[in-house]
């Protein structure tokens, strides 16, 4: 036997040295904080062959936790369950032989965003700034998107800077929701963080509707009428009523008034003839205030309908056909309420639904429930005001989806049936 392999043998035990090789096979990986990976090492020798992994800090890597191997055959894998950024190092896999490879991990930290309120306030035509900053090295790409699309700063309205986004001269169409991204690239890789921003263009209010002052308005000693203001103002309005220069609150008469998002309703009891007058509304922030006048004016009451008819229903809907003798009709409202076998019907809290004026006199309430039975009333609306509601009450049945199919069907069996049959009666009638 030579004296070179006697000598192997005396030293290694006779076990053939074999290199452990690694996949994916690159000496350096790139992952993102919180991404998970696999890194598998084997030989190539005949026989199985135990590995072992060590850590950068040259520790045994255990077979449990978050950083732990597997035996799977000649193949030993290292898995790493949301790698944090302290995992960064070079691992080591020796085979029995101690023979090496080595895989150095390089973990990039994701952007976190610091500065960076969620909601900006700017007053109108003024220039700002809208802070956007992240705590990451190598900084990130940024890019912004306003209400879903690609903001352009490449202009002269928008300018990118460090810190954030800059709008010089911010108008009202400048508010939005604004989408701040940081895009991280690695050898294989991308990660994108982003932010929602929402930028408030402050402004002093303005009226929502440009109308005549005063504007006028009718109503009629035992009715009640609604007066409206609404302005569109940031930050929102305050409203103050007040008639004669004294303010609604020291009153003596009913009112109530009402906010609906942006707009002030005041809504009138008439008791009697002090009602009437001119009322002024106020509109005010911090920036500044509008006022309006409205004048009510006693007007004449409308009469009722004259007669309504049920002219169909389908499952969510019913068509009405409404007659009136109002002479200036501005249109009708209908107050319905479910009707249950043996109950009485009450008129304490009906739904309703007020519907404009239509030329061919035909009105469809909506939302109703379905394979339900109604009653309904109509009250027409004028200038003044309201109607009384109709002394008669009509009732109504919503269909069930399957009634509206077979309908229809039935209405396409009658029509087919008459366009074959028809030439057989042409027929007969010639003989």
């Amino acid at each position: 036997m030579d004296w070179r392999l006697l000598l192997f043998f005396s030293l290694t035990g006779g076990i053939l040295a074999s290199k452990p090789l690694l996949k994916p096979p690159n000496s350096s990986i790139d992952k993102f904080e919180n991404e998970s990976i696999v890194i598998s090492c084997y030989t190539s020798a005949d026989t199985e062959e135990t590995v072992t992994w060590t850590a950068p800090n040259k520790s045994i890597i255990p077979n449990v936790g978050r950083i732990h191997y597997e035996k799977m055959g000649k193949t030993s894998i290292l898995l790493f369950d949301h790698i944090q950024y302290n995992d960064r190092g070079q691992y080591t896999c020796t085979s029995e032989t101690k023979e090496t490879a080595f895989v150095k991990l390089n973990v990039i930290k994701t952007s976190q965003f610091i500065n960076t309120p969620k909601e900006h306030r700017v007053k109108e035509y003024q220039s700002t700034l809208i802070r956007c900053e992240v705590d990451v090295d190598p900084k990130p790409q940024m890019s912004w998107k306003k209400d879903g699309n690609f903001v352009d700063v490449s202009g002269t309205k928008y300018v990118m800077e460090s810190k954030g986004l800059k709008i010089l001269n911010a108008t009202r169409n400048d508010t939005g929701v604004y989408t701040c991204r940081a895009i991280q690239g690695s050898s294989d890789s991308s990660y994108i963080q982003s932010i929602d921003i929402s930028l408030k263009v402050q402004h002093k209010p303005e009226w929502k509707t440009q109308t005549t002052d005063p504007v006028v308005m009718y109503g009629y000693i035992g009715g009640e009428t609604n007066l409206t203001c609404e302005a569109v103002a940031q930050p929102e309005a305050d409203y103050t009523w007040n008639k004669q220069g004294k303010d609604v609150k020291h009153w003596k008469y009913n009112y109530t008034e009402i906010m609906e998002g942006d707009r002030s309703v005041l809504k009138l009891y008439i008791h009697s003839d002090v009602v009437f007058g001119i009322y002024n509304c106020q509109a005010r922030n911090k920036f500044g205030t509008i006022s309006k006048a409205i004048e009510l004016k006693e007007g004449e009451k409308p009469g009722p309908p004259t007669g309504v008819r049920v002219v169909k229903t389908e499952v969510h809907t019913a068509e009405l056909k409404i007659a009136s003798d109002v002479v200036d009709l501005v249109g009708y409202r209908v107050q319905f309420v479910v009707t249950l076998p043996g109950q009485e019907v009450t008129w304490e809290q009906p739904e309703y639904q007020d519907l404009p004026k239509t030329e061919d006199n035909h009105y469809t309430i909506i939302d109703l429930l379905e394979n339900t039975s109604y009653t309904v009333r109509v009250a027409a609306r004028g200038p003044a005001g309201l109607s009384d509601y109709t002394e008669s009450t009509y009732t109504l049945r919503t269909l069930k989806v399957g009634d509206m199919t077979t309908s229809r069907t039935s209405v396409c069996t009658v029509y087919w049936l008459v366009v074959l049959l028809a030439p057989l009666v042409l027929l007969t009638s010639v003989h």
